[in-house]
């Protein structure tokens, strides 16, 4: 890729961050796929049981889960909803705040967690960890670390 755009001159920053996009789309675009192919589920309501399946008694308030899973309110309300249907999560009130709903993960979605991670796992060692030596993954993960720990900005969920 040429260092010369229309915008002018990228730094390394700049095409360092675009090939993490890059890979950060495509890796999600290929397990995203075997997880519809081979059980059904979407990236997204993966990563949902997954939240769900590590917090607290297995719940979390719909708000907090929008959060967690980078939807909207309406978003997550939705995608609950067709979870909520498929078994694999439920609502229930929030007993510390009757007005305030909670998701739960149901034992069906725990189950489908389960069959949904091996597919993951798979997926992970195949189109990352393969291409990269143990040494390689732990600077990339230091890296990233270094990167991560203050881009939330106040307010900012």
């Amino acid at each position: 890729m040429s260092s010369k755009t229309r915008m002018g001159v990228d730094t390394p920053q700049m095409e360092a961050f675009r090939d993490l996009m890059r890979v950060q789309y495509e890796l999600r675009r290929l397990l995203d796929h075997d997880l519809q192919q081979e059980v059904g589920l979407s990236m997204t309501e993966y990563w949902v049981l997954l939240t769900l399946r590590y917090a607290p008694e297995g719940s979390l308030p719909i708000g907090d889960l929008s959060c967690e899973a980078h939807l909207t309110k309406s978003g997550v309300t939705r995608l609950v909803d067709r979870m909520e249907r498929a078994g694999t999560v439920e609502r229930v009130v929030d007993e510390a705040d009757r007005r305030s709903v909670r998701a739960m993960i149901t034992d069906t979605g725990r189950a489908e967690l389960r069959r949904a991670w091996l597919v993951h796992r798979r997926g992970i060692d195949e189109y990352f960890g393969a291409r990269l030596s143990d040494a390689e993954a732990a600077t990339l993960g230091e890296l990233l670390r270094r990167v991560a720990p203050d881009l939330d900005p106040p307010g900012v969920p």
